[in-house]
């Protein structure tokens, strides 16, 4: 099975192949076009299908695998939620991102948050299975570790008790317990049970 992958986003096609990397049945394509692809405010299986139907008019024989993603701060009213990529600005950097979000949270002491992901795979007929993982935490009040990107400096995940960033992980680290490791499990159990 061919599977592309619908981002050009480099951190997320290095986790995802790393996690899919134990399927000898899939061959992952990574494009070597770009598409641009407004997202908006809609959900994120909204975003995920629109990815994945923008690409399949391109590779119409391949499965194509889409994934959004975002953080949601409970104190804020789950934000900055279906829009993380965007938080700050459509041009904005991670940076940015960060120091909005830190700034909001200014003299808030629930800081708990989750990231969230979902997985969507089309077929070549159009076909949809999407599987959804979540990672539970708390915002940071200052940035920690260089590895990860977005907004894993300032997320500290629970099953590391709230001592360690994502960004302080290993990528081993965080790929076993990430929110897209969580929804790339799902995947990876219907794709052995169809016998891909």
């Amino acid at each position: 099975m061919n599977i592309l992958l619908a981002t050009q986003n480099k951190r997320k096609i290095e986790e995802i192949t790393a996690i899919l990397s134990s399927l000898s049945s899939i061959n992952i394509i990574i494009p070597s076009q770009s598409l641009d692809i407004p997202e908006g405010d809609r959900s994120y299986i909204e975003n995920a299908l629109l990815k994945a139907k923008a690409w399949s008019k391109l590779y119409p024989d391949h499965y194509i695998l889409a994934d959004d993603s975002g953080l949601e701060v409970f104190a804020l009213d789950n934000a900055p939620g279906v829009i993380s990529a965007e938080y700050a600005g459509k041009n904005a950097t991670h940076q940015e991102h960060i120091d909005k979000l830190l700034l909001a949270l200014t003299d808030i002491t629930n800081r708990s948050a989750l990231f969230i992901s979902y997985i969507l795979l089309l077929s070549p007929q159009q076909e949809i299975f999407f599987s959804r993982g979540e990672c539970y935490g708390n915002i940071t009040t200052k940035q920690s570790g260089n590895k990860g990107f977005g907004y894993d400096p300032i997320f500290a995940p629970l099953q590391f008790n709230n001592q360690q960033t994502l960004a302080d992980l290993t990528p081993e680290q965080k790929n076993s317990i990430s929110h897209r490791y969580k929804a790339l499990t799902g995947l990876k159990d219907y794709l052995q049970y169809i016998k891909v």
